[in-house]
């Protein structure tokens, strides 16, 4: 039977709040909380990430990223995930027909990506802003709903 997201190694990236880019080796389940910095080593996975350059990959993001003071946005994980994103991240490869973990696409351990990336960064400096301020104006608070009151705010929202 296949595992949902064992954890095996594979090859990933850790990719920062401030745009730095690094390749880890061995993503490990038992290193990933500690890899991006998780605040009581607790840490969620936003799956599955499909674009161009990225397909089929996930990622492992800080639980309680965004119920810090000052959360800090991931630029690269919110335009991939289109939605809010605080912390550090490591994006790896989805599962394999054994539920392993596999390597990221070898694009993106490329420094001229990362380059790309920081530059977009550079010339939109608007981006972060926006981002800061949808996070400031976010209602966190827990909310308790039926499944009905749910389904109709999801459509909604995709209205």
């Amino acid at each position: 039977m296949r595992g949902r997201y064992s954890l095996g190694m594979a090859k990933g990236l850790l990719i920062t709040t401030d745009n730095t880019f690094t390749v880890i080796d061995d993503v490990k389940g038992s290193t990933v909380g500690e890899i991006i910095s998780a605040r009581h080593g607790l840490f969620d996975i936003v799956a599955p990430v499909n674009t161009p350059f990225a397909e089929n990959c996930i990622f492992f993001i800080d639980d309680e990223g965004l119920l810090v003071d000052e959360p800090q946005p991931n630029l690269f994980a919110s335009l991939l995930t289109q939605r809010i994103i605080a912390g550090d991240v490591v994006l790896v490869g989805d599962e394999d027909e054994d539920g392993n973990l596999t390597d990221i696409p070898e694009l993106l351990t490329s420094p001229e990506f990362a380059e790309e990336f920081q530059e977009f960064v550079i010339k939109t400096p608007m981006l972060r802003e926006a981002l800061v301020q949808r996070m400031e104006t976010m209602d966190l608070s827990p909310r308790i709903m039926s499944m009905d009151e749910w389904l109709a705010e999801q459509k909604a929202h995709l209205n």
